[in-house]
Parts: C-alpha cells; structure tokens; sequence
C-alpha cells in the first residue's frame, strides 16, 4: 500500500523508510526520507518524529517501581527516549547535534520561531506545539553548504488519567514534521521556495492513514488491558498495606491504653480478694488486656463489656449498642431508631 506522496524535481535521488515496531505502543510507526540533487550538494531531508517522555510516580507507590533508572536519550519499553522537557530552540539544538556529528567547521548562523508552522504543513493540532528553525553551515566534502532544520515543537501531560490516575505524571514531548534542507552556501535562501513547494507536496495516502490508525487502536488497548492488571495488583498492595497500618495504629493505642492503666494501677492490687466482688484497679488493667470497656448499662441495671477501640458508647435499653469515637455523634443523627443513652463508665 503507498503511505504517502510527494513531489521532487524530475533528476532528483529519493529513498524513504517505515518501520513498524509492533512492541512500541507510544511510537509504533518510524517515517523518514531523504532527496538529492545529483548534480550538487542540495538535498531535503524529513526525519522520524522524535518522542520522548519524562514520568515522575506518585511518593505512595515509588516503593513498587522497580524499573531500572535509564540516562537520558535511552529507549524506553514503550518506544519513547527518556528525557526531561527542554525549551523548543534548544531541543532543536540538540537533535541537530545528533544529526550532524562531527561535521567539519559547525557554524550556528541564526535561529527563528514560526509559530504557523504546524498550520502550514496541516498537522493535526497539539498541546504545546511551537514551530522553530534554526540554520547553520559546516563543509561538506571540502565545499561549504547550509543547511536549514525545521521541526514544531510539542508538549503535553499524558498517562494520567483512567488507569493511570493518582499515580504516574508522564511529560509527552518532543519533535513533529522534522525536516531540513541544504544548498551550497550563498544559494540556500534563494532556493528556499523551491523546498517550500516540496514540503508542501506530501499528501499521506487516507486508506494508509485508516490502518496505522486501527493498528495503532488495536495496540493500545492490549497495552492498557496489561497496565489495567498491573495497576489493580498495586491497588490491591496498597490497600492491604493500609490495612495493616490501620491495624498496627489500633494494636498500638489498646497497648498505650495498658500501659497508662498499669502507671496508674499503683503495682498488683489484690483488694478485689477483700471487697466482697466489687471492682478494682485490677478489674480495669484486665478490661485494657482484653480490649474492652466495662460500662454501666441501664437497660439492665448491670454492667456490660464493650469494645473499647471507640471511647462513646450508647445503649436503646434493649440489648442494642453503639460505639463511636466521634464526641459529637449519636445513633439517632445516624438514623437510628429508638432512644439512646450515652453510657458511664463502671467504677
């Protein structure tokens, strides 16, 4: 199937490449090309678009990322390069460090921003997205060229919402519609129209542009099925984990309780021996132990032992009871039925 069109002069040499990455969810598809005029050192270049991600876990769950730290420009699992987001011009600066390594007397002529150059080569609209050029000169088989590299910035927050919600802030950035064009130098600028004209010609074929896109569809949503799974362990780790410190806080305020009742007990106190059945310091040390309150309960003129991990507890006179550690809280404001009493301690 033709992906694309474009328009060259006639003697011109032209060779492109895609790549499909099937492994890639955040950058499946690989697009580039390059045209010579055989006859000099002219020539038009259109790169991949690079991509990159800069993703930060939420404190909660940086326990669980096991995943190995990479330097930055190293390839991540979902395709992207791993990066922190840089400013436009000097992103572009970078990438043309990238492209042209080692190039023989690198000279940085000038720089412009084009703010209506995504709207110029009709892409699709982005977060963050600002066009910038920058020109610059170097020898090229012993003659000076120049070279001019234009490329629309972009930028946006991804990954963090739906599965991902609370949990990852993932940075998307990067480089759309890379492109540069060269001329022997002193000719660049006059030929500038003519590139124009071939940049302007891509026509992206719309039957290819409707399979990349359900290739594309097909592709994430078996990846968030994964991430889905992955996400609903973690949810689960946490919750246990939350579990547990809840039951910690609770086993460690019944032994602070203990420990104030044993102070304040004033050592073994065996005068429950002596004082015919009625209750004693040692009475409310074994209430602490065994994690209850002893309260008086009207409803029987007796005594009853509650739970003691709330401080409030209410009787209706029929057997019922409830617990609160809220001061301000009575069963009937929690839409219970019946008359309730705030019940005393036993002595």
């Amino acid at each position: 199937m033709r992906a694309a069109t474009i328009h060259l002069p006639e003697k011109w040499h032209f060779e492109s490449k895609i790549e499909w990455h099937y492994n890639w969810v955040e950058y499946p598809l690989s697009y580039s090309a390059h045209a010579e005029n055989p006859d000099n050192a002219e020539a038009y270049f259109q790169y991949p678009m690079v991509r990159l991600d800069s993703t930060e876990v939420a404190p909660q769950f940086r326990q669980y990322d096991k995943s190995r730290k990479l330097p930055p420009g190293s390839r991540l699992p979902t395709g992207a390069l791993s990066g922190s987001p840089q400013p436009p011009m000097q992103a572009l600066a970078m990438f043309i460090k990238n492209a042209r390594p080692n190039v023989p007397n690198l000279k940085w002529i000038g720089q412009q921003d084009l703010p209506d150059l995504a709207k110029a080569l009709k892409l699709d609209p982005q977060s963050g997205q600002h066009g910038v050029a920058i020109k610059i000169g170097y020898d090229l088989d012993g003659k000076p060229v120049e070279e001019a590299f234009f490329g629309v910035y972009y930028i946006s927050q991804g990954a963090n919402a739906g599965v991902n919600a609370g949990m990852i802030k993932q940075t998307n950035w990067g480089f759309q519609a890379l492109q540069s064009m060269r001329a022997p130098a002193g000719t660049l600028d006059q030929r500038m129209p003519m590139f124009c004209v071939i940049a302007k010609s891509m026509f992206v074929n719309p039957e290819w542009v409707r399979l990349s896109k359900a290739i594309n569809e097909k592709m994430l949503a078996d990846f968030n099925q994964k991430l889905k799974q992955g996400y609903d362990e973690l949810r689960a780790a946490q919750a246990i984990m939350e579990q547990t410190m809840k039951q910690q806080a609770a086993f460690q305020a019944n032994f602070d309780k203990q420990e104030e009742a044993f102070r304040n007990s004033g050592g073994v106190d065996d005068s429950y021996l002596r004082d015919g059945g009625k209750r004693s310091a040692a009475d409310h040390w074994d209430d602490v132990i065994r994690g209850v309150d002893t309260v008086n309960d009207p409803g029987t003129g007796g005594t009853t032992q509650l739970s003691n991990l709330g401080q409030y507890h209410f009787t209706d006179g029929f057997g019922n009871y409830r617990t609160s550690d809220n001061p301000n809280y009575t069963p009937e404001q929690a839409g219970e039925v019946g008359s309730w009493t705030l019940m005393t301690t036993a002595p």
